[in-house]
């Protein structure tokens, strides 16, 4: 399984990742040692449309900096909704 690691660099994403995904307006960029971070108004968000295979297993990881609270919602083409 392939992580990807640092999809946001710089305020922007990295090469070949634009067409994959969709963001809100960005409101600060940060540094710390090698990584770079990202900072999304709360009323904003982070999204990608991506095809499942069937019989395949999927991990979903994101972290959140600072107080908020995230979450992560998985859609369906027949618009069924689980959060996670």
């Amino acid at each position: 399984m392939a992580e990807i690691n640092n999809i946001i660099i710089d305020g922007s994403f990295e090469d070949g990742l634009t067409e994959q995904w969709q963001i809100g307006s960005l409101v600060k960029v940060e540094e710390n040692d090698s990584n770079h971070f990202c900072r999304i108004d709360s009323a904003n968000a982070l999204s990608q449309t991506v095809t499942l295979e069937t019989f395949m297993t999927y991990a979903i990881s994101f972290s959140i900096m600072g107080n908020l609270i995230g979450k992560i919602i998985v859609q369906t083409t027949d618009r069924t909704t689980t959060f996670f």
